[in-house]
């Protein structure tokens, strides 16, 4: 990895991040109370191409683990970049990271043959009464999947603004297919620049 495709992914990265920004402060503004439960309704911009939700939540334990076996290098810097945020912003939970998916609360899972249907940046993200899945097939589509996992969690979390109050961490129940409508590829062409993920592609499919 160059300097110049490092730069280019994090600017990448602070744009897609600021497009919901506002409203994520707003929602932090209105709804800062002592419990925050998820809704039937899931509110994800942009709409994932497949989406199913189901009756009931996930509440994450006080101390859970994101775990997943025989990652590259890559996926775990972003599940551990989740970890980072969501326990700068957390009260009352506390998340980790894991080699192994044997009890963790987020399974990973590299799967490589994901890539023939979903690309360079499609994920699988499941949300169970038991458990999270996600699944993909790149570095980029477990950043897009953490990134909507985010979304779903108290608006808070996702803006990175530390709530003092006791909330409680709630998902629905959900399963997503997702590849988004805009490839980074367009992104970094549209600027003359690197593909950074393109560049390592074979790397993590």
């Amino acid at each position: 990895m160059t300097k110049n495709h490092y730069l280019c992914h994090l600017k990448f990265t602070e744009i897609y991040m600021k497009s919901t920004l506002l409203s994520t402060f707003l929602a932090c503004a209105m709804f800062g109370t002592s419990q925050v439960q998820a809704q039937q309704f899931v509110n994800l911009t942009p709409v994932p191409m497949q989406m199913r939700v189901d009756k009931g939540t996930y509440r994450l334990p006080a101390q859970f683990t994101i775990g997943g076996a025989q990652l590259p290098d890559s996926i775990k810097a972003e599940a551990q970049k989740f970890v980072t945020d969501f326990n700068k912003s957390a009260t009352g939970a506390t998340a980790s990271f894991s080699k192994k998916a044997e009890g963790a609360a987020l399974e990973l899972v590299h799967d490589r043959s994901l890539y023939k249907t979903l690309g360079q940046e499609g994920y699988k993200l499941v949300v169970t009464a038991t458990g999270i899945r996600l699944e993909s097939a790149t570095t980029t589509g477990f950043f897009y999947g953490l990134t909507s996992l985010k979304k779903m969690l108290p608006a808070c979390v996702a803006a990175g603004v530390k709530d003092e109050k006791g909330v409680t961490y709630e998902l629905p129940l959900v399963q997503i297919t997702d590849k988004p409508p805009i490839p980074l590829s367009w992104f970094y062409a549209r600027r003359g620049a690197p593909l950074f993920h393109g560049a390592r592609g074979e790397e993590d499919a």
